[in-house]
């Protein structure tokens, strides 16, 4: 990620949520072989790998978590924004909304509907609740459910748009 592109408050979220620039989590990754692996997905696995952005967004306190991969960790961060402690809690599992791992068949649909093919970077925990996606060129879509919507042209402009409220 260039970080010359990022506000002093995307900057400032980042570094409390863990951030650095030479963060790698490479050897930390566990990702499927349903993944598309384009080289910006990669990048960004490779940076921002299981970080949880708390901010004041558009609709209030919002949260972006980048559960990218099929780890223990990812797979916990989506129990918690499901409200859940751990992936393996009984309740979570007879939960109707229960996906310990990415839903391939909605990145595939997602990627029907932008046209292009997305990998799932994370969640945006707001009103409606977004996954986010990467395309190969490094564009950021969002989605709720099968619709997708392109939003940003790189991750530093989503990141400055959804840290400072303009998304």
């Amino acid at each position: 990620m260039n970080s010359t592109l990022l506000s002093n408050t995307a900057l400032s979220i980042l570094s409390d949520s863990g951030w650095t620039v030479d963060r790698d989590m490479t050897s930390q990754l566990t990702i499927d072989e349903r993944k598309s692996s384009s080289e910006e997905f990669l990048k960004i696995a490779k940076n921002m790998a299981y970080l949880k952005l708390n901010f004041r967004g558009y609709s209030g306190e919002e949260s972006l978590y980048f559960d990218l991969d099929e780890s223990l960790k990812s797979k916990n961060m989506r129990a918690n924004y499901s409200g859940y402690e751990s992936f393996d809690d009984e309740k979570w599992m007879s939960d109707p909304d229960y996906k310990e791992t990415e839903d391939f068949e909605l990145t595939r649909m997602v990627s029907e509907s932008a046209g292009v093919v997305l990998d799932r970077i994370g969640f945006l925990e707001e009103e409606l609740g977004m996954d986010i996606y990467v395309d190969s060129a490094g564009a950021i879509y969002w989605s709720h459910w099968d619709e997708s919507k392109k939003v940003a042209s790189s991750l530093e402009e989503f990141l400055n748009d959804i840290i400072l409220g303009t998304l």
